[in-house]
């Protein structure tokens, strides 16, 4: 199942975009004013972090019949159904070789070499799940200490 922001995936009736709290001046990390920021940054990515192989270069020489050959067993490294959504969560990185290198690799070579999106939908879906599990967990932690 894929959430959208109307649906209510942290209880209580309330839609998940609405029910994120909104952190204003002291209460922002950062101290700014009128963003949301309902997680805390992500640990930088470093060159040993499993995440890392994203923020290599796509591949130019690959046929498009052998792309997915070649990008399935990446996403299964990371996203595999053999491991827990708990491993997963706690080797989540940001920054250049984090979550963004692995959306804006994945993003060029799906559209190098026209990766079916359905191929990439159990994994993808997985990742959001993850992250919207830390999401659920923070709000709920930052509901209890109000």
């Amino acid at each position: 199942m894929v959430y959208s922001d109307d649906d209510d995936v942290g209880g209580g009736g309330v839609p998940f975009v609405e029910s994120l709290p909104r952190c204003h001046g002291k209460n922002r990390p950062g101290g700014g004013h009128g963003s949301r920021s309902p997680l805390p940054d992500l640990p930088d990515a470093s060159e040993s972090d499993e995440i890392a192989i994203f923020s290599e270069n796509v591949p130019t020489d690959l046929a498009k019949d052998d792309a997915w050959e070649y990008l399935d067993p990446m996403l299964n490294r990371f996203l595999g159904f053999n491991r827990t959504a708990e491993s997963i969560e706690n080797e989540l990185r940001g920054r250049a070789q984090g979550l963004s290198a692995m959306m804006r690799y994945l993003k060029d070579f799906v559209c190098r070499y026209e990766v079916d999106g359905g191929l990439l939908e159990g994994k993808i879906e997985r990742l959001v799940k993850i992250i919207q599990t830390q999401c659920v967990a923070m709000i709920r932690s930052n509901h209890t200490h109000f």
